[in-house]
């Protein structure tokens, strides 16, 4: 499920951005100090230039970090500087992806368009498919830009922390990264340090000297303070900045500053505590109680502060503040939007929390409102949580709720939903509609029912609205239906969906994923001229309002139809033309663009076209999609053992194996076991997985492995490990019958692929006829489209089989290039094992006839009636297979000829 995506408005509707203004949350610019004191011996380190990749600011509060950069951007006001001053907020990945490339986009217009576009392109978007675009904008500026990230001790989120450790590995020279914290962050620092390419400005560095202390106090604070006292002063601070001002502010107008330093002394909490308190008694009460009221507020503006306080000189007050050195630091160059220092803020917050006990929820309340009024959705959600006013907030997450979702900002939606009481989201249809499709991205199927219960759907249908809602609600319903195996009843309400959902384009989104709902379920069921035409009418839905999303998917999906018929031409063309789509939107990287990096690769590898398969699976095996990535994995380490790049094939199939076990929640683990047992056969762990395997119902492969490719993957996988074993009848019986199922749903390239594992259970039993018979349509298949690889990977058993179709004339020409293929040693070669890689001295193809015929059972008479040889010769031949097999009798050669590939 996924609602319509429309470029981000902001709040007044002037165009592209976040859900609120730019200035009054996010700067452009280093924010402008009222007093930047000249400090060359640090700002000469901010930016040293290459190799420097990252600046990395480190202090505890009130040292002064951002007032340092400040100070950095005023001696160097050419060089374009993107600043970004975090929040709490900012966690959410979309979110803070949004601000970082508003921030470039800033100081150089249209760098970071495409990248914007990929993220509006899906619900989750992956951070390196969005800074890709953005990197190879940057790289190719004429010079360099400064990003500079504030407050980053406030980001936790891990995929955050891995957005900005991707930009730091693939940064361009024209890229300057700076961190201010309180903390170190947890990037990779230490190869940096290493490198070379990590710039450091911590605490010991950051406070002042006596002559800067001395400068601070005379230029900023207006005290000519005799030298002594300076050095005192700074000594008890310890050069601490915030400490600095706190004294400096305290000892305005006092008639015995001496006395005062004197008995100045203690820690930093201690320090801003006691201080504090000295500079809010200090002040006219007008002020003091200004001050407590505004506390509530992460940034401010004077119409805001009339608002909360219920004054009229807000504006004037916030000057008069700045200008006093009152710990108010402006947010952007008009002097509009201001916050207070954190270290101050937390002090006056803990003060009206024990002065005015239950005051702020009010003023919280207040500032709500105003900020609803001003089209400040975001904000005013916040603070009306914060009132606890559970009414206004519902309703405006109601209203903003399907932006966030659209602009990828589910974390920030769900927390939310999540701050509201249980009661209210229950009681609230729309809400409960947010929180249903929440659960049903992150795999908690058996959560939904029992939410969507809560809701009244019968009083839903009185209305046009509420009728959509009702639609909406049994879209949800219909997708859980669907991956919990309620086939019957996923499609009845994907039916009732569509008759109740509205046909505007809010909600054609919601109809097109109704749409390819139904394509999932007749796809799960081989279903494919039904499934191609569910796909067709969503791929029209989806274009039609734009929907790139839902529309790429689908794009794909109706493509592996074309792929699963066999249908390497069309197939092809389908892939291509989801890339041209996907670039005429902007979204060349989104990750359902890699789903079609992947479908080529396929194609490529099953034309035997190596290098250029490896680069689109390459490609493709960054999609988000984790069954599609580890099949990906799986065909790349086909490749690299079919390159005798036998590390590559351990290291790729680790990979696989990783892919799948972070995916276990929503993905079941058994869709390793197929992978692991395809990658090599004959191995104990692909044994014990068949026997597991073979006790399933089919319903429960169904439940196991939810894509069809994956499901017939695992029944083939099956069957190849059970040829190895020799268990052939078996194979024969379940081969026929699954490419009699499969044909009949015009599926026949992937019939291909039974076909030839029956044909290898019939060659294995000495039946070259019904070897042929069963191989010949998948080579006429073979012929028209170009697969290769099918046959290749089956080894030299298929080029034996190959030699007697070119034998009666079968395909010659084609059949010919087959055979060139395997004499140049295209054929896979066998995996690795804990033996040896291979017999030193190759077998005859004599010897290989002969080995077979011992696989099938057959005594040495028979062997030498069937090739019409002396049992002498066969007895010969014997001789040989044992020595370069490193065998003493039948079974151990054949154990050994299994480990090599040699048999099937």
């Amino acid at each position: 499920v996924s609602p319509p995506t429309t470029p981000i408005q902001n709040d007044n509707g002037s165009g592209p951005g976040p859900s609120v203004p730019l200035l009054a949350t996010k700067l452009a610019v280093p924010p402008p100090r009222p007093h930047r004191l000249p400090r060359p011996r640090l700002t000469a380190r901010i930016d040293p230039g290459e190799p420097v990749r990252l600046t990395l600011v480190v202090a505890p509060p009130g040292f002064g970090k951002s007032t340092l950069l400040g100070a950095w951007h005023a001696e160097n006001p050419d060089r374009p500087v993107a600043w970004v001053s975090l929040d709490p907020g900012d966690n959410d990945p979309a979110r803070f992806l949004h601000y970082l490339l508003a921030a470039l986009d800033g100081v150089h217009p249209g760098l970071a368009v495409p990248a914007r576009s990929l993220l509006r392109s899906s619900p989750s978007p992956l951070p390196e498919a969005v800074l890709t675009p953005l990197l190879n904008g940057l790289a190719a500026l004429p010079g360099r830009v400064t990003l500079a990230l504030d407050d980053y001790h406030l980001i936790e989120a891990t995929p955050v922390h891995e957005a900005v450790e991707y930009l730091l590995e693939h940064m361009p020279p024209t890229l300057h990264l700076v961190l201010a914290s309180r903390a170190d962050p947890p990037l990779h620092l230490a190869r940096m340090r290493v490198r070379g390419q990590l710039s450091e400005i911590r605490a010991a560095d950051l406070r002042f000297t006596v002559e800067e202390a001395a400068a601070f106090l005379r230029e900023a604070m207006g005290l000519d303070l005799p030298m002594d006292l300076v050095e005192r002063l700074d000594a008890r601070t310890e050069g601490w900045v915030a400490g600095l001002q706190l004294a400096a502010l305290t000892l305005q107008g006092r008639e015995d500053p001496e006395a005062f330093v004197a008995s100045f002394t203690g820690s930093h909490r201690y320090v801003v505590d006691y201080l504090a308190d000295e500079v809010l008694e200090n002040q006219p009460p007008p002020l003091r109680e200004f001050m407590l009221k505004t506390s509530v507020l992460d940034r401010l503006c004077g119409p805001l502060c009339d608002a909360v306080t219920g004054g009229s000189d807000g504006q004037a007050t916030l000057e008069r503040m700045e200008a006093a050195n009152l710990f108010l630091i402006p947010l952007d160059e008009r002097r509009e939007w201001y916050r207070y220092h954190h270290l101050f803020a937390d002090v006056l917050r803990d003060r009206l929390r024990h002065e005015t006990p239950g005051a702020a929820e009010t003023l919280h309340a207040r500032a709500a409102e105003w900020l609803e009024g001003a089209g400040k959705a975001g904000e005013a959600i916040a603070h009306a949580l914060a009132a606890r006013d559970w009414d206004r907030a519902a309703r405006l997450i109601e209203r903003e709720g399907d932006m966030a979702w659209r602009r990828g900002e589910q974390r920030t939606l769900n927390g939310w939903l999540e701050a509201l009481p249980d009661e209210v989201v229950r009681s609230r249809p729309g809400l409960v509609v947010f929180l249903g499709r929440s659960y049903l991205y992150n795999g908690r199927f058996p959560d939904v029912p029992a939410l969507l219960d809560t809701v009244d759907h019968e009083s839903l249908k009185g209305s046009p609205e509420g009728c959509d809602t009702y639609g909406r609600l049994l879209v949800i319903r219909a997708h859980v239906a669907r991956a919990l195996e309620d086939e019957e009843t996923s499609v009845r309400l994907t039916e009732e969906a569509l008759e109740n959902l509205s046909k505007g384009d809010g909600s054609i989104v919601w109809r097109s994923a109704a749409s390819l709902n139904l394509a999932l379920i007749h796809s799960q069921n081989g279903d494919l001229e039904p499934c191609v035409a569910a796909l067709e009418e969503t791929i029209r839905a989806g274009t039609s309002v734009g929907e790139s999303h839902v529309t790429l998917l689908a794009m794909n999906f109706l493509a592996q139809m074309r792929e699963q018929a066999g249908s390497l031409h069309e197939a092809e063309a389908m892939y291509r033309l989801i890339l041209d789509y996907a670039e005429d939107q902007g979204l060349k990287s989104a990750p359902e663009a890699t789903l079609a990096y992947s479908g080529i690769g396929r194609i490529r590898y099953a034309r035997n076209l190596i290098p250029e398969a490896r680069e689109s699976l390459e490609t493709g095996a960054r999609t988000p999609y984790p069954d599609f990535a580890a099949y990906c994995h799986l065909v790349l380490a086909r490749i690299q053992l079919s390159l005798g790049d036998r590390d590559g094939y351990q290291r790729t199939l680790s990979t696989m194996e990783a892919i799948v076990k972070e995916a276990r929640a929503i993905y079941s683990a058994d869709v390793m076991g197929p992978l692991r047992a395809s990658a090599d056969p004959t191995g104990r762990d692909a044994r014990e997985w068949a026997v597991e395997f073979e006790m399933k119902t089919r319903a429960e492969v169904k439940r196991a492995f939810r894509e069809p490719f994956m499901r017939e993957f695992a029944y083939l996988t099956w069957g190849r490990v059970r040829l190895s074993q020799g268990r052939t009848e078996a194979v024969r019986s379940f081969a026929q019958a699954w490419v009699e199922e499969i044909e009949g749903q015009k599926r026949y390239g992937s019939a291909m692929e039974f076909r030839i594992l029956l044909a290898l259970a019939w060659l294995m039993d000495g039946r070259e006829e019904n070897a042929l018979q069963a191989i010949r349509p998948a080579l006429d298949l073979s012929e028209r489209e170009g697969h290769l690889r099918p046959f290749l990977d089956a080894g030299l058993p298929m080029a034996q089989l190959l030699k007697r179709a070119a034998a009666e004339g079968v395909h010659p020409l084609h059949v010919g290039r087959f055979l060139q293929l395997f004499r140049e040693g295209h054929a896979t070669a066998p995996p690795p094992s804990e033996s040896t890689a291979g017999p030193v001295d190759p077998l005859s193809d004599r010897e290989i006839e002969v080995l077979r015929l011992v696989a099938a059972g057959l005594s040495n008479t028979e062997i030498a009636d069937r090739l019409y040889l002396t049992v002498g010769t066969v007895k010969r031949h014997l001789y040989n297979i044992y020595s370069k097999l490193g065998a003493k009798r039948r079974t151990d050669a054949l154990t050994r000829a299994r480990e090599y590939r040699l048999l099937p």
